[in-house]
């Protein structure tokens, strides 16, 4: 049976098409380890339960799944730090505020604590970590709007995204969703969320479901491929982009009328989604066989698919340089970051991390990329001038996600540390300097920071 066969019988018994993204992905380096005689590396059990599809939070175990299949969900990567998290939950970038005095900035941290998860909020020059807010159970991803006014966090065991306001920090009601959320995004002008829906048993799913912030209204859905997993939004707000992972495609949706336009073929599960700075180019993660992954870039003026670019082994994880020259792409299994630069589409000399990178996040001056690595414990900053890996940073625990403050001074980095446990952990970027974790209590798994 080869590796193709082998991820169509996976899908066939996983039920509700809620296959996790990073366990099918991570499927081809258990495949690659199983035939070179490597040990897979082991991990430690996690909470059970469906997860965020496209983010890498473990899945759940059905029955019947067998060694590579095994080894492959419990890899766990969270791509934070890419404009598709959250889908946007792929490390935020610093919100734009209206003229007036600076408000402090606040770290918000996506936390899996059941029954319920919430959103933790920690005041960032005091390091003092305020109450929680709870969300639905089933946390998956979130996002906040441009003007730092409200949050969304989209619950994929509770089918609702939960608006929060940052100033009170108050639950507003619920707003109902068809099916599994599975990643969220937000125009520009803030108007409107778009939700990922994936479909469970007896529900239809494979659409997106935009919400109106003037009254928290959850308008007709609109239809997209197969399992969605990721969105992105062009600058102007024009165009929404969708990764459908089960699909292979990518489908543009028109903001102004929600009409979907015709699916892009991309490639074998598209996992991650950024778009450049001018809208020109989207870049879309994929797979193309087990000891090498694909970026797409996607013409936005014609919707049109160009040549993929040749990454490493499991591309989870993409961020764009501000300027826009340069787009870096954290290989999971093969444990480098490939940099792309966006004038000629052209692969450059790809730089080794530690294990498991998985999330990235860029200084605001563009000169640092920051990548966690789950399997190693530390995160590896980059030089971007010379695309050099500096000496690594040793953090507590297992690193999650990562988002940098709008001074771009520090990074904050959130990992988890056993079932009932996890941390913040601030770097100093000035000389990569890990200082005092923060302690939270439950599962963090990603990270913004807004004024």
């Amino acid at each position: 049976m080869n590796e193709m066969e082998l991820l169509g019988r996976l899908r066939d018994e996983v039920p509700g098409e809620v296959l996790p993204v990073a366990a099918e992905s991570a499927l081809f380096t258990a495949i690659g380890e199983e035939r070179s005689g490597a040990v897979p590396r082991s991990r430690r059990p996690r909470q059970q339960g469906p997860r965020l599809a496209g983010y890498g939070r473990p899945g759940r175990r059905w029955p019947g799944w067998v060694a590579p299949l095994a080894a492959a969900v419990a890899v766990t990567v969270v791509i934070v730090g890419t404009p598709a998290i959250l889908s946007a939950i792929h490390a935020p970038t610093a919100r734009p505020r209206a003229a007036g005095a600076a408000a402090p900035a606040i770290a918000w941290v996506a936390v899996q604590h059941p029954p319920t998860d919430e959103v933790v909020p920690i005041r960032i020059a005091t390091r003092t970590v305020l109450p929680p807010v709870k969300t639905g159970h089933g946390l998956v991803a979130f996002a906040i709007t441009p003007d730092g006014k409200t949050i969304y966090a989209a619950s994929k065991l509770a089918s609702s995204v939960t608006p929060i306001r940052t100033a009170t920090r108050t639950v507003l009601p619920p707003i109902r969703t068809c099916c599994y959320p599975a990643a969220i995004a937000i125009t520009p002008d803030g108007k409107t969320v778009y939700t990922a829906e994936q479909s469970t048993r007896g529900k239809a799913g494979h659409t997106v479901i935009p919400i109106r912030t003037a009254d928290n209204t959850a308008l007709p859905p609109i239809q997209v491929g197969r399992v969605p997993a990721a969105i992105a939004i062009t600058p102007n707000g024009a165009t929404a982009y969708v990764a459908n992972t089960h699909s292979g495609t990518v489908t543009p949706i028109r903001t102004a009328t929600g009409m979907p336009l015709p699916a892009i073929r991309v490639g074998l599960d598209p996992q991650a989604i950024v778009i450049t700075p001018d809208g020109a180019t989207a870049y879309v993660t994929t797979l193309s066989g087990p000891h090498s992954g694909w970026v797409r870039p996607i013409r936005t003026a014609s919707n049109t698919a160009l040549a993929p670019i040749m990454t490493g082994q499991v591309p989870t994880a993409i961020a764009i340089t501000p300027d826009g020259s340069t787009a870096y792409v954290a290989n999971s299994g093969s444990g480098t970051v490939t940099p792309i630069r966006t004038a000629t589409n052209t692969a450059l000399r790809p730089i080794k991390t530690g294990k498991t990178p998985g999330a990235i996040a860029i200084t605001p001056d563009g000169k640092t990329v920051y990548v966690t690595n789950v399997g190693s414990g530390t995160v590896t900053p980059i030089r971007t001038a010379t695309n050099t890996a500096l000496r690594p940073i040793k953090i507590h625990g297992q690193p999650a996600a990562i988002a940098i403050s709008p001074d771009g001074k520090t990074a904050y980095v959130a990992s988890d540390g056993n079932i009932r446990s996890g941390w913040v952990t601030p770097i100093r970027t000035a000389s990569n300097t890990a200082l005092r974790p923060i302690k939270l209590d439950g599962l963090p798994f990603a990270i913004l920071i807004a004024r």
